[in-house]
């Protein structure tokens, strides 16, 4: 593994194998974006719950945002869409079984799959398996200022990229990890921290092994 203080990472080879249940496709229906708790944004006028996976593919010409509180979604798939996710409220948490940022054929002509997550300060977001650029798009997953998020597995294929915006507040406790990539993970892909002024670096309980 090579580092790069000068705000970007080259990482090492690894290899993944893992197995994803099967799960309720739940489209994401509005290219203008819109409320994640609202069901009639849904392809299912419902939720997505811990058994759906919630899928962003709608083929919007436009980065768009999703405003949600707190979630429990059994997976989440980004297509073709350049999805900006904010999630905030008291005791906030965004759990996940898989997400997976350009991992199925595109609807969009404009862009691979990206997506920016954004958590209020001390309510990281668990995943249990962060696969980005599966079928070789240049597919980025970014996350915000002030935003940590914990994994077991994690895949970053050679064209992708995962981007960590670090302020004061980032990964500012080993107990929730901004990146925990472990247990046969495949990292092939590009790392970059854009630091801000009295941001940490590297994240505090950054793990790559």
């Amino acid at each position: 593994m090579k580092h790069s203080i000068s705000i970007l990472i080259s990482t090492l080879l690894l290899s993944t194998t893992t197995t994803l249940a099967q799960q309720v496709e739940n489209q994401w229906l509005r290219p203008e974006g819109g409320n994640l708790d609202d069901p009639g944004n849904w392809s299912l006028q419902e939720i997505p719950g811990p058994f759906d996976t919630a899928v962003f593919e709608v083929g919007g010409s436009q980065p768009y945002t999703v405003l949600g509180t707190s979630g429990q979604i059994g997976g989440i798939e980004i297509g073709g869409d350049d999805v900006n996710a904010r999630f905030s409220g008291v005791g906030q948490v965004l759990f996940a079984e898989f997400l997976d940022i350009g991992g199925r054929p595109s609807n969009s002509d404009f862009r691979p799959g990206r997506l920016r997550l954004q958590l209020d300060p001390g309510s990281p977001a668990f995943l249990s398996f962060i696969e980005v650029g599966n079928q070789g798009f240049a597919s980025q997953f970014a996350i915000a200022p002030s935003s940590r998020i914990g994994t077991l597995f994690f895949d970053l294929r050679p064209s992708a990229t995962v981007r960590f915006e670090l302020d004061q507040d980032s990964g500012t406790s080993t107990s929730d990890p901004v990146l925990l990539a472990k247990k046969g993970a495949s990292l092939e892909g590009t790392i970059e921290i854009v630091r801000q002024p009295d941001a940490l670096l590297p994240p505090l309980g950054t793990t790559i092994d």
